[in-house]
């Protein structure tokens, strides 16, 4: 089986790994087209996958009849164009968005991001083993205890809910770590001094893997971006949260579309403290993996249904 995955945008190159993660696990052949990227994303996946095959976008055109399947990473890629989609009935398309933005594309080789709250498809987290086991996990909170807890928030356009952050609270000190594009420092001055502030701009993909990677906590809806909420879109918070086995922090109003078993949540109506603690359990990083293998194994159900099709 060979497929393709075709990104002609300069981001979203973090949906790849769980496709790559996909083909790895059953031995079919992937080829990646892309624009070129400057954060280490492509380092970082021939460190985890070994070999990957990586090629400009602009070769795709005159290379796709090799390919039984076509992965349309993100929906609304029109470098992909139309007309290509109406001549070829291979294409997966990964959508972001609760509307059908690619119509064209046979409606049930779509593949939703996340439960969306209207247009109801199959959906996949685009989650993946990073962290790859319970012990290796443990043992990257223990060496990242001093007596204190790293929890991260990741991306936002300095929407920041400052009222929900500032409803963190902890017997132990809190590092919080903030990496996104650009980060309002200014705008931050307003979080309580509980909280030690650690921001990180447009970083490398490893650097900010291994970030993740010590954190025992991710807080998703930590923005005033409403569709995140909503179920119209998705946070890319809540896929990195389970690769690395992180305790994903997340709305019971968010959660009642995901309905995550294994997640920590807080009411957006209320003004009660969500409390965190430092204490390692193995207990919760093993719920954790289960429900990630439940959302790895969910997803490559659906692809395998549209492969047999």
């Amino acid at each position: 089986m060979n497929i393709a995955i075709f990104n002609g945008l300069n981001f979203h190159y973090e949906m790849f790994g769980y496709i790559l993660y996909f083909c790895k696990s059953f031995d079919y052949q992937l080829t990646i087209y892309s624009t070129n990227e400057n954060n280490g994303w492509k380092e970082f996946y021939k460190e985890i996958f070994n070999n990957i095959e990586w090629k400009e976008v602009n070769l795709f055109y005159s290379e796709y009849k090799i390919y039984d399947f076509i992965v349309l990473t993100t929906d609304d890629d029109r470098r992909l164009t139309e007309n290509f989609i109406i001549n070829n009935n291979n294409i997966i398309a990964i959508d972001h968005h609760y509307t059908n933005r690619r119509n064209n594309i046979n409606s049930m080789y779509h593949i939703g991001t996340r439960p969306f709250s209207e247009n109801y498809r199959k959906w996949g987290l685009p989650c993946y083993p990073i962290v790859t086991s319970t012990i290796e996990k443990k043992q990257f909170l223990i060496n990242n205890n001093d007596d204190s807890i790293n929890i991260l928030i990741l991306g936002g356009n300095n929407d920041y809910s400052l009222e929900r952050i500032n409803r963190l609270s902890s017997l132990s000190k809190i590092n919080l770590h903030i990496i996104s594009r650009r980060v309002n420092t200014k705008l931050l001055e307003k979080l309580n001094n509980t909280l030690v502030l650690h921001t990180y701009e447009n970083i490398g993909t490893k650097e900010m893997i291994n970030i993740i990677k010590k954190c025992k906590y991710v807080l998703s809806d930590a923005t005033t971006n409403n569709d995140h909420i909503n179920g119209k879109s998705m946070s890319g918070s809540i896929p990195l949260a389970f690769s690395n086995l992180c305790t994903l922090i997340i709305s019971k109003q968010n959660n009642n579309l995901y309905n995550f078993k294994s997640a920590y949540t807080f009411d957006l109506d209320s003004d009660e403290k969500i409390y965190i603690d430092n204490i390692i359990n193995e207990e919760d990083i093993t719920k954790i993996y289960e429900e990630r293998n439940i959302l790895i194994n969910s997803f490559h159900n659906y692809m395998n249904e549209i492969i047999k099709l």
